[in-house]
């Protein structure tokens, strides 16, 4: 049978055939164009949020970021609400208030007589360890400072951590840590104003000795915990600007006997400041 034979008795056949296969090879290609352009905007989005943890607060987030070369942000992204200014309070403000430290904060604590106030406080604890620590009287017994969060509740709570932490990581892995504690704290007291203190400076003396201690690194972790503050229910306080030597950048040598840690004289000036520093709700 000749070509033409052929095509008089199957051409019907063969241009059907012929047309299912090329609207084949066009469905084929939209979909193929679709899958990578889906492909596209997932790997995108994957890239985008590659890496990001959220760390809910009561009213947003404190977000910590590892881009692609490693390093680590943080930030605090809250709702819509207004921050809250700083007001002067009496004394009273401070009863039933809770402090979280190392040993700067327990020079509060065993100097200031403010028995209405609570102080979760160790010497040489770090905010990698702080949560966990058994510091915390309990009857016959002492408990750790997160199970203490749990049984109590308090409308206040001031954290000062930092200096033992100094030599070890660095500004992004300490705030990264900070900002897990904040986490857990949030989770168990959900009603409390947070005041992160600053990591107070040392004296020039203490920073010029071959240690590592350093302000040039205390002033980038600093930097680091107020971007983790909201100026709401997580709020920043810089005890620097009182006990620095003014325009140096280091603690006033007449304020500490160490370079490092307050006088106990300094107590009335350090309660001043905070009830200069209040927040109401």
């Amino acid at each position: 049978m000749d070509k033409k034979a052929i095509f008089d008795k199957y051409g019907f056949l063969i241009v059907m055939v012929v047309s299912v296969v090329i609207f084949g090879i066009f469905l084929g290609t939209k979909d193929i164009i679709k899958y990578n352009e889906t492909k596209k905007i997932a790997e995108q989005e994957s890239k985008e949020n590659k890496g990001k943890k959220v760390i809910q607060s009561d009213t947003g987030e404190i977000r910590i970021v590892t881009d692609e070369s490693g390093e680590t942000q943080t930030e605090a992204v809250t709702e819509e609400k207004q921050h809250r200014d700083f007001v002067t309070v009496d004394e009273s403000y401070l009863d039933g208030a809770l402090f979280i430290g190392d040993s700067r904060t327990q020079t509060i604590s065993l100097y200031a007589n403010w028995d209405k106030t609570v102080f979760y406080a160790e010497q040489g604890v770090s905010v990698w360890k702080i949560l966990d620590e058994k510091i915390v009287k309990s009857g016959k017994k002492k408990i750790t400072v997160k199970k203490a969060l749990e049984k109590n509740k308090f409308e206040k709570i001031y954290i000062m951590l930092g200096i033992n932490e100094i030599g070890t990581g660095t500004a992004d892995t300490f705030a990264e840590q900070y900002g897990k504690v904040i986490n857990t704290i949030r989770e168990k007291q959900p009603d409390a104003i947070i005041f992160i203190q600053s990591i107070m400076h040392v004296t020039k003396k203490k920073d010029k000795e071959e240690t590592y201690i350093k302000n040039k690194e205390i002033d980038k972790r600093n930097k680091k915990l107020k971007e983790l503050t909201n100026g709401y229910d997580i709020i920043w306080l810089d005890e620097n600007e009182v006990f620095d030597k003014k325009d140096t950048g280091a603690l006033d040598p007449k304020y500490t006997s160490d370079g490092v840690h307050l006088m106990p004289s300094c107590v009335p000036r350090w309660k001043q400041f905070f009830l200069e520093h209040g927040i109401v709700k």
